[in-house]
């Protein structure tokens, strides 16, 4: 691999460090848990192994607690103390806009100083200077042009030296295959971009906490992210790119069926509208929505003060024509009749919430280090049940979530969260529509749909459905097609196409990962810039 990417750049393969620098990620965890285990086996005579095991895997559990504890405690601290330095570093040049221009010169280079020096890091002089170099860096060259090596550098240093988090959690988030990392991978974007705004080459006048809302990808692009363009000077396709499109079209030509369109087309109107159209009327869905959520919550609290089996007929009646408008308004096409008295008690059986109040709950729950800061904040039910803030079937259900494992709890939580446009009331019709059609692939996984699939002796052909669909589904004119129920994802028509696109994906991410190690490497050692040479972009398009 050393030698392909040898010959990439153009430049001598970096000088192995040591013989456990060379482990993999995987083997140096293994390598960690086994020494970590000797160590609690030689401090305890007579501990079985099986006991051992148990003890170093509760310890582990509590140092990844922490670190990811730690970290989101660090970028919250950064973020909040740099937004609060910016406005009074613009408040106090608006002030002394009358003073001579040596005095403000002075004041705004004393100000600049202190703006940009977390308090976090007063005590870490080192850390300091390495932020000043890399501000340097950032100076002499534009980011979006800046080599994977000296990119992946930065996001290494904010992790190890701000953060604080150990060397195998760095490359196990670079490999970009353990999901319980996406809250440390969301820091490091959030300090890089809080720290030098001059990386956040993705957003023009969106703020980064929008961004990382809208990217639900964040965690997978550590290692993406830093796949910068590298401007040739031209219009003319970069190697990634044309690497990209490769990828595409193996995948498509594996029949795998994970193109993006592909995939949208599920939740999308057979016979297709304008496209102007479809946003108009999307956008007055939305508010047709938000307004009939506004009016749920007046009839909950309704219902809380006056059970709906109290009130008058004038009074039901009004509820009735209500809730045929939302169902009109929610339920678009269905060939099942709606349940009136099921529907009624699971509209009035919440509570009536506000969208702030709404909006505080999920904001708790965006990743599984928020979700542990607000399962720790929780109290018992007993303490509850002292101050009276639950009742009935409400703590019942609080009492269940309450003896669940930790662990389980906090799996609930964040699976509450990922799932917000799901479970969310205030989620508006059109994205809750942009997420189903985003993650199809992986919410269906499992559930039994109908699939239309070849068979010699099927009644189906192709003249029994509208040309458009019959296009979509790739339907063979000459080839007879039935109907059978089959879960989502494990179609055995497609099994085997499938799985080879699963296998060339995680063969372009261990690409992209090595690429980035050796690269970085190369910048340390000083045989990469902060940009490619001439020479290396000609190797690259041969």
């Amino acid at each position: 691999e050393e030698d392909y990417y040898e010959k990439l750049l153009g430049i001598p393969k970096p000088a192995p460090s040591s013989f456990m620098g060379q482990k993999s990620t995987l083997l140096n965890k293994a390598y960690a848990f086994a020494v970590k285990q000797h160590e609690i086996m030689r401090q305890n005579d007579g501990m079985t192994e099986e006991e051992s095991l148990d003890i170093v895997e509760e310890l582990l559990a509590q140092e990844n607690t922490s670190e990811r504890q730690t970290s989101r405690q660090i970028q919250k601290d950064i973020v909040t103390e740099m937004s609060s330095n910016k406005k009074i570093s613009t408040d106090s040049t608006e002030e002394k806009q009358g003073a001579t221009s040596t005095d403000s010169a002075a004041s705004s280079s004393s100000t600049t100083l202190e703006s940009t020096t977390p308090s976090v890091l007063h005590n870490k002089p080192r850390t300091i200077q390495g932020m000043n170099l890399w501000s340097k860096r950032l100076q002499a060259v534009p980011y979006k042009e800046w080599t994977v090596g000296a990119s992946v550098a930065l996001d290494h240093w904010i992790a190890r030296n701000i953060l604080e988090l150990s060397e195998e959690t760095w490359e196990e988030l670079l490999g970009g295959e353990n999901p319980d990392l996406t809250s440390r991978g969301k820091d490091i974007l959030i300090v890089r971009h809080t720290l030098f705004p001059e990386t956040n080459v993705s957003s023009k006048s969106s703020t980064l906490a929008e961004d990382l809302q809208q990217d639900e990808d964040t965690f997978d692009s550590i290692s993406t992210d830093t796949q910068v363009e590298e401007d040739d000077g031209d219009d003319s396709t970069t190697p990634t790119d044309s690497a990209e499109k490769t990828i595409d079209e193996l995948l498509a030509s594996l029949g795998g069926g994970l193109d993006d369109d592909e995939t949208n087309k599920f939740w999308k109107d057979d016979e297709g509208e304008d496209a102007d159209a479809q946003t108009e009327e999307s956008g007055d869905l939305d508010d047709m929505y938000a307004q009939l959520m506004d009016e749920l919550q007046e009839w909950r609290a309704e219902n809380v003060e006056t059970p709906y089996a109290e009130w008058n007929q004038q009074r039901k009646d009004d509820f009735e024509v209500w809730m045929n408008r939302y169902v009109s308004t929610v339920v678009r096409e269905t060939d099942e009749e709606i349940d009136v008295d099921a529907t009624r008690t699971a509209l009035l059986s919440g509570p009536p919430t506000t969208r702030e109040e709404n909006e505080a709950l999920f904001s708790h729950l965006q990743d599984e280090a928020e979700a542990e800061i607000f399962l720790q904040s929780l109290k018992s039910p007993t303490d509850l049940m002292k101050e009276g803030n639950f009742e009935g079937t409400d703590m019942e259900a609080y009492q269940a979530f309450w003896n669940l494992p930790y662990n389980t709890k906090l799996e609930r939580l964040v699976q509450l969260g990922t799932l917000r446009p799901l479970w969310d009331e205030y989620t508006t019709e059109s994205e809750r529509t942009k997420f189903l059609a985003r993650h199809s692939e992986k919410l269906l996984e499992g559930v039994e749909l109908e699939h239309l699939v070849p068979d010699p002796d099927g009644a189906i052909t192709a003249d029994d459905m509208p040309a458009n669909m019959a296009k979509q589904q790739g339907v063979d004119a000459d080839q007879t097609y039935s109907i059978k129920m089959i879960p989502y994802g494990t179609d055995e028509y497609g099994t085997a196409q499938n799985e080879k696109a699963r296998m060339l994906y995680q063969a372009w991410n261990t690409h992209k990962v090595n690429r980035a190690q050796y690269e970085e490497k190369m910048f340390k050692q000083g045989k990469l810039g902060l940009r490619y040479s001439k020479t290396t972009k000609d190797n690259k398009k041969h």
